[in-house]
């Protein structure tokens, strides 16, 4: 056997599958839905997931971990890090360098040079 008749056998094998009109059960109503209803719509039947996409969804900023801080008060965090005498990274010296002196020069900490 070569490996031409092994990569014909296995198209075939293959295509045979994908023809099959067996019916899968929805995940979230356990209806019938069709394999490819179900590849298209994220293991969910035509209906179900019409009714996902009505849904509110939640924003991407507050997805992981709730609400983020703004920059500023980044910035005031690292400063006060800072201040305590905490060691602290390059990149985040760098980071209050930078996003602290430019964007935000009310926070400057005494000594700091204009």
């Amino acid at each position: 056997m070569t490996v031409a008749d092994i990569r014909r056998r296995t198209a075939e094998a293959m295509s045979d599958a994908g023809d099959d009109p067996k019916e899968h059960a929805c995940m979230r109503c356990q209806g019938p839905a069709s394999h490819s209803e179900m590849s298209a719509f994220g293991a969910r039947c035509r209906r179900c997931y019409e009714a996902y996409k009505r849904e509110p969804q939640p924003s991407r900023r507050y997805a992981q971990g709730g609400k983020q801080p703004v920059a500023r008060e980044v910035v005031q965090r690292l400063l006060d890090r800072q201040t305590s005498g905490e060691a602290m990274s390059k990149a985040q010296l760098d980071f209050i360098t930078i996003a602290g002196r430019r964007t935000y020069p009310e926070l400057r900490q005494h000594g700091d040079p204009e």
